[in-house]
């Protein structure tokens, strides 16, 4: 690996006695209220790639871009995570020139931890190369990370429920509409190593999930935002338009 991941500020952290928590401890904290039996729960980590430099929007950074709310992209793809469990502690978020600054701000008010990608030039696959060495880092419980740019801000809660429930630590879980794959993925831990290779690969990312075969699984929802990458202005425009 490039050995270059920046775990700048691990911020926010007043729970951060939960990190080294073992997973038995974790499971008791999600007792069944009725029952005293403990509920299934996947543990989901978040692995955010927010390193592009959006030139086709002006040189504008994609994680700082407002939706119809008014919160920032990072700030909406953060929210969703929050919602699906998600711990600050199991969130990092990968970031780079020019923006690397504004946005580790951004991140840092948010609470969360960032790794910094020092030539995000050589594409995609870079990121998430560096976004899943950072995640060794996360709690030992959680069973799959989601793999999120952060220009696809407006994904369903229910979408994030799917995945949770069908996430397993051998699998990669894609989201599909209109049978076509969109984001984010939830990537089982034992693939993280095959992801720390997509900065090394042709295709990055899709060529870690070429290798991975039958550990690929695809799964419908309803819920188009899985596609509705933020690309250039228009596609700006549109999402402000269709606020959930």
């Amino acid at each position: 690996h490039d050995g270059a991941v920046s775990r700048t500020m691990r911020v926010g952290l007043e729970g951060a006695g939960t990190v080294g928590e073992g997973a038995s401890k974790r499971r008791q904290r999600v007792l069944d209220a009725a029952g005293g039996r403990c509920a299934a729960v996947t543990e989901l980590g978040l692995v955010v790639r927010a390193a592009g430099a959006g030139r086709r929007l002006g040189g504008l950074a994609k994680a700082l871009l407002t939706d119809a709310g008014g919160d920032s992209f990072l700030a909406a793809v953060v929210a969703r995570a929050r919602g699906a469990a998600v711990r600050d502690s199991d969130i990092v978020v990968v970031i780079g020139a020019p923006h690397d600054g504004a946005v580790a701000a951004e991140a840092r008010r948010l609470g969360v931890a960032v790794a910094v990608n020092p030539a995000p030039g050589r594409g995609m696959g870079s990121s998430v190369a560096l976004g899943f060495t950072a995640a060794a880092g996360f709690a030992g419980g959680v069973v799959a990370a989601l793999l999120w740019p952060v220009d696809v801000p407006a994904v369903a809660t229910d979408t994030l429920a799917v995945l949770r429930r069908r996430a397993a630590a051998e699998l990669v879980v894609v989201p599909t509409f209109a049978h076509r794959g969109g984001h984010p993925i939830a990537v089982g831990r034992a693939c993280w190593a095959a992801m720390e290779q997509a900065g090394a690969l042709p295709e990055g990312a899709r060529s870690v999930l070429r290798g991975l075969g039958p550990a690929v699984v695809r799964v419908a929802v309803d819920d188009a935002a899985i596609r509705a990458d933020v690309d250039d202005p228009d596609d700006l425009a549109a999402l402000r338009g269709g606020a959930r």
